[in-house]
């Protein structure tokens, strides 16, 4: 087990029943291209008394391709590109 492993450990108890919170950490965790964990990790993860169903059930979610969860924490490490705020007020599209 790698020290993400320890990391998504603590990550559990510090978010406890806090989901935004543990959000947080799969966002720091799973990348587009990456994820810090090892497959063991990820076992350990789910059989781990310390996190909780939920905790368990988004973990597997983000790490599956094509679920909605993946998308959401994927999306959330994208970079957004900036809107033209002027340009949209001076062609009417702002409301």
């Amino acid at each position: 087990m790698t020290t993400w492993y320890d990391y998504m450990v603590r990550a559990s108890e510090h978010a406890g029943s806090d989901g935004d919170l543990w959000f947080r950490y799969l966002y720091k965790v799973i990348k587009d291209k990456e994820t810090k964990l090892t497959t063991d990790d990820v076992e350990q993860l789910l059989k781990n008394p310390n996190l909780t169903p939920f905790q368990k059930v988004t973990l597997q979610d983000a790490l599956t391709e094509g679920t909605h969860t993946r998308e959401h924490v994927l999306q959330a490490n994208r970079k957004s590109q900036p809107k033209d705020i002027l340009k949209l007020f001076r062609e009417g599209n702002y409301g």
